[in-house]
């Protein structure tokens, strides 16, 4: 994987904690160590800096109206246009003013009732009006609509530099086939980020059973599913006595949700470039797919390890949140999930966690790769002028990038943002390498790329029986995108 520019990310970040590092580091007499030196420093570098956007073009736009269609659920992602102290808010406020005040623009929100709602995007467009700038809305909504024609391809465009940190690598090669991209996911907004799955391990427990750490692992390349069921598989304690495996009990490793993203964390998907990258084919039926599901059914299923949580250990006391709540909780060690279902759950808590990405499947895997979904955003057609629209398309991802996504970080890890330089380390690796899945937008969410949500908890359904059910259907359907990037302009 090539590596990104990390223009903010490391610098900005850097800068934040060396800050607050030095805030709490005054001596006895109120003075304060040479600490305040190292960051002041960082700080200029970072103000001195040269424009990273340098190449966008100057312009005055006059006072126009940037408009983003999206529903109530999305847009305060986007846009903001009041301070509130909340820091998210407020970061996506100051990301706004900044490219509204370098452009002499507003940026508005046309309203959108549902966030799938097709028909009225559809309707929009096909009317032939210039309604709005930049749309966004439900991933397969959005999958669906792009194979209709009514999008820009964005790599047709001038001003976007998919080469900066704010386009991710991977979502951007995954979206683009046949060298065109209708639907994009980038920083512009947090929904990526907080969308973005990863796995969380409670500290104080890890050192109680005298563990290595993930953290080391993760640094040299060993953060290895196989490291992960060894560490969770015998870890179980009847924690109330009652000799009845629940809720109430502390687990290795808890999961009762989805497994949405689990192939692409382990590097595979349903639907790859073609050799030489003109259109998709099904690369799923393959030794390591059917490898990966039958280690994960039998880690969390069909095994005798005694330390995992998952919903076919109890069903009829089955919760798909109950993962995130067992690991607020401190009833396990390892966990896996959203970052906001995770969040949101250890606000109130008092377990001292650490993020890590998902394992590799094995060392012979290049990447971690962080799987999120996100609300992807387009271009629609009848934009009046494009390159305007890229312009401060570009200039809003990159102020994203700037100010969103370290706000994100400093959420996400509370009060501990100075202090655990390790799990801000492996968000900086798990954002750089966000993967939004092709098969799970394109493939409309069912099918093969579902494969381990109907394979590994089914007590009748195996890997290539369910291949062969469900190949047909994937085969005409990759025709029919196929086929349109083939055709499209």
């Amino acid at each position: 994987m090539k590596k990104p520019y990390l223009y903010s990310a490391s610098c900005i970040i850097a800068g934040l904690l060396l800050s607050i590092a030095a805030a709490g580091c005054a001596s006895s007499d109120g003075t304060v160590q040479e600490t305040v030196t190292s960051a002041q420093t960082s700080e200029t570098a970072i103000q001195t800096e040269a424009d990273p956007t340098a190449y966008l073009p100057e312009a005055d736009y006059n006072g126009y109206e940037y408009r983003i269609l999206g529903a109530d659920v999305d847009i305060p992602m986007v846009l903001s246009n009041t301070l509130d102290g909340n820091i998210i808010n407020d970061a996506v406020y100051n990301a706004n003013r900044a490219v509204e005040e370098r452009y002499n623009i507003k940026l508005m929100q046309v309203p959108l009732s549902k966030w799938d709602d097709s028909a009225a995007i559809r309707s929009s467009i096909l009317s032939g009006e210039d309604a709005f700038d930049l749309g966004v809305c439900h991933d397969i909504t959005a999958g669906n609509l792009s194979l209709e024609g009514l999008f820009v391809d964005l790599h047709s465009l001038p001003h976007l530099d998919f080469s900066q940190p704010w386009w991710p690598e991977f979502t951007t090669e995954g979206l683009t086939i046949n060298g065109k991209m209708y639907i994009f996911s980038n920083f512009i907004g947090y929904n990526g980020l907080r969308g973005t799955k990863n796995m969380y391990v409670n500290l104080d427990r890890l050192a109680d059973y005298d563990l290595p750490s993930p953290y080391d692992m993760v640094k040299d390349g060993t953060w290895t599913l196989d490291k992960v069921i060894s560490m969770t598989k015998d870890i179980y304690e009847d924690v109330n006595g009652d000799q009845v495996r629940d809720r109430d009990d502390f687990f290795g490793f808890a999961f009762t949700g989805l497994f949405y993203g689990w192939l692409e964390n382990f590097g595979i998907e349903a639907y790859v470039p073609t050799a030489d990258g003109t259109a998709l084919e099904l690369a799923v039926n393959t030794p390591r797919a059917a490898e990966l599901t039958n280690i994960v059914k039998s880690w969390l299923v069909t095994s005798d390890y005694n330390g995992v949580w998952y919903k076919s250990s109890h069903p009829s006391l089955y919760d798909k949140a109950a993962y995130s709540v067992m690991f607020a909780d401190g009833n396990c060690l390892f966990t896996y999930g959203s970052l906001y279902v995770l969040i949101d759950c250890l606000t109130n808590s008092d377990v001292k966690y650490g993020i890590l990405p998902m394992p590799k499947m094995d060392e012979q895997q290049k990447d971690y790769y962080g799987v999120c979904y996100d609300s992807p955003m387009f271009m629609p057609i009848t934009v009046s002028d494009p390159d305007r629209t890229a312009v401060i398309l570009e200039a809003m991802s990159a102020e994203g990038y700037k100010t969103i996504m370290p706000a994100y970080k400093e959420v996400t890890l509370k009060d501990r943002y100075a202090t655990d330089v390790e799990s801000s380390e492996m968000l900086d690796i798990i954002f750089s390498n966000r993967v939004l899945s092709r098969s799970y937008i394109y493939g409309r969410g069912s099918g093969l790329q579902m494969l381990l949500n109907s394979v590994v908890p089914s007590a009748t359904q195996e890997f290539a029986s369910y291949y062969e059910k469900h190949e047909p259907a994937e085969l005409k359907l990759l025709e029919k995108i196929n086929e349109f990037f083939k055709n499209a302009d």
